[in-house]
């Protein structure tokens, strides 16, 4: 008798060799040297394309309210058309002293270093179709805050290796980030069980 298809979604495979938890504290010092990050504080990081698309201006008003909160540093990993306008969106807000951005990496293994020295890694992206650098971030150990769309909740489980959110809410976006940075004992078992996922 016939029961049905059981479905199952196999991701894009990620080299782990390079992105794995964790960082040894030369190397960590080493690459925050690099991208001129104070060293010992929370890094909230974001890698992409920064382009309208991406909705990078929903993470940096998200990351207002923590960064006004904590001593965290926003990074944003990338290139494109809306990288001066975010820049300026971030002196809008007089953060830009606490927002680094950095040039597109192609090199892999200089971009793990800096995926496992973050704190966390958060997207506001809603077109997502693979979700290679969500599978590369939580490979590196981070827990995820993304928003509930496209392929997205395939890699990250709510509350259990990030936080998903609807898709436009900054609100709730913030409130995730400060959840992780909040409890940074949770946070790790969150980025041990996207490591495991992936």
């Amino acid at each position: 008798m016939f029961t049905g298809i059981q479905t199952l979604t196999i991701s894009n495979g990620i080299d782990l060799q390079k992105f794995h938890p964790p960082l040894s504290f030369d190397d960590e010092t080493a690459t925050r040297t690099k991208l001129n990050l104070p060293l010992n504080i929370p890094i909230i990081l974001h890698v992409g394309r920064l382009d309208t698309d991406k909705h990078v201006e929903r993470i940096i008003t998200a990351a207002v309210l923590a960064l006004q909160n904590t001593d965290a540093h926003l990074l944003i990993v990338g290139d494109g058309c809306e990288k001066n306008s975010l820049m300026n969106f971030c002196s809008s807000f007089e953060i830009a002293h606490r927002v680094h951005f950095s040039e597109f990496i192609s090199d892999r293994q200089y971009l793990s270093e800096i995926y496992r020295m973050a704190s966390l890694f958060v997207t506001a992206s809603e077109i997502e179709t693979q979700g290679i650098v969500l599978l590369e971030a939580a490979a590196s150990g981070l827990p995820v805050v993304a928003v509930e769309a496209t392929c997205i909740p395939e890699i990250i489980q709510d509350q259990i290796n990030g936080y998903l959110v609807k898709p436009g809410d900054t609100h709730a976006l913030s409130d995730a980030i400060m959840k992780v940075l909040a409890y940074p004992d949770q946070a790790t078992h969150m980025g041990q069980a996207g490591y495991k996922r992936v």
